[in-house]
């Protein structure tokens, strides 16, 4: 009750003085006033605002009211990385060599990129939500940069922000099994997101009722599972998921009627590399809260151990596929898509690791990849959303068997001719 009569107050002040302060530098939120500066000319930005609270392993909650303006001029922490040597070979291929960033647990906070101009009518709001195989990623990446997006378009908003990641965001732990409750965290920090670019945005010149989620890799997969976890949500109004999608990232195997039998091997494997033992009782998990942070990342490297989404039949269902076929998900325009070399990044990661390769068998492995990992699955994902008269865009909805028959034969053929070619 005290923290809504001090809303109403601060609200009343805030409004009383007007909504544009300060040019536009000065924002009100629910939690108190962010102070931000100007990107460019056309931009203005706000870093690391927080929106969530969260212990280890539990769900978030709203951050506390704040007596002073919150300086909102710099990233904020990063969520704990799991750098293992093949994720740090991706992230070189990519173009991201600089992997030292500030980490913490205290690390669920929201960027803002908005026009520096006051509009009449509100700007529709676009939420990144970044990939990493679940396993690492941060919204502190030069390339997730929003104020170009927003320079080039006046009339949207741009927002990202950090969720939990690897055993922090996903630990499949068998004592947080739970009928009520879901372990799902990193899914738990989107919905939280939401809930506070919801209540918030609009005091950013953003249209709460035009947020669209946008992301790529296990960022749509994330993505595609909030449509399944909040299939009646009226926050969001569009989803984009670009080369991801929720079917290959579930670890938990349920039964028909989504009770979890969860597989618990890569949380023992790291709970007895920091010397918590593998007895999965009260005391495992009782010591795995108290080991640092840091302590539990490097015991993610050195076992080489990584952490997915786990079925639950809370937010996250083993059923997923018949939920889709049945059309039980939230129904909002989809904008669904791949590129055509998907598979080749990770075939160049294992020849880079293993120190060798077989170039035809790599080449095959790469088309095949590309075709049944992702090419396959956004049209199915397509395909179920047109059957629920949902709009659709950007993805080829063909049966999957046609295009790997066509993409074999052809493959084979081309193999054979360039193979005589270069011999002569």
């Amino acid at each position: 009750m005290l923290r809504e009569i001090v809303l109403a107050l601060t609200f009343a002040s805030a409004t009383s003085v007007g909504s544009w302060r300060d040019n536009g530098l000065t924002v009100h939120t629910q939690e108190g006033d962010v102070v931000g500066t100007f990107a460019s000319p056309a931009v203005r930005r706000f870093l690391g605002i927080p929106f969530g609270v969260a212990k280890r392993w539990e769900t978030p909650h709203l951050p506390p009211l704040r007596q002073k303006p919150f300086k909102a001029l710099d990233f904020g922490d990063s969520c704990p990385q799991a750098l293992t040597p093949a994720n740090l070979e991706v992230l070189k291929l990519i173009g991201v060599d600089d992997t030292v960033v500030p980490e913490s647990e205290d690390c669920l906070s929201v960027n803002v990129w908005a026009p520096s101009i006051q509009r009449k009518q509100k700007a529709a709001v676009m939420l990144w939500v970044y990939g990493g195989a679940f396993q690492f990623g941060t919204s502190n990446i030069g390339v997730y940069d929003g104020q170009h997006i927003v320079r080039d378009n006046d009339d949207v908003l741009v927002v990202s922000f950090n969720y939990r990641l690897n055993i922090f965001g996903f630990p499949s732990a068998p004592q947080l099994v739970s009928k009520t409750s879901s372990q799902n965290f990193g899914l738990l920090d989107l919905n939280a997101a939401v809930q506070w670019i919801y209540d918030n945005i609009e005091a950013f010149g953003g249209d709460p009722e035009r947020i669209t989620l946008f992301g790529q890799s296990a960022g749509a997969a994330v993505i595609d599972a909030y449509t399944f976890a909040y299939p009646n949500d009226t926050r969001v109004k569009g989803v984009i998921e670009m080369s991801g999608n929720l079917a290959i990232d579930i670890t938990g195997v349920s039964s028909t009627n989504n009770t979890t039998i969860l597989d618990s091997s890569a949380w023992n494997q790291v709970a007895d590399a920091v010397g918590c033992g593998t007895a999965t009782n009260a005391a495992q998990l009782a010591c795995m809260k108290a080991i640092p942070f840091k302590t539990l990342e490097n015991a993610l490297i050195t076992t080489n151990t990584a952490f997915f989404t786990a079925a639950d039949g809370i937010i996250i269902f083993a059923d997923s596929s018949a939920r889709a076929a049945a059309g039980n998900f939230l129904h909002i325009p989809l904008l669904a898509g791949t590129v055509a070399h998907e598979g080749d990044i990770f075939v160049i990661v294992t020849q880079e690791l293993i120190g060798f390769s077989v170039p035809v068998l790599a080449e095959l492995f790469a088309v095949l990849s590309t075709l049944i990992e992702f090419t396959c699955l956004a049209g199915k994902t397509a395909s179920d959303h047109l059957k629920a008269g949902i709009p659709i865009g950007g993805t080829n909805t063909k049966p999957c068997s046609q295009k790997i028959l066509r993409v074999l034969t052809s493959w084979t053929e081309n193999r054979f001719q360039a193979t005589f070619r270069a011999h002569g």
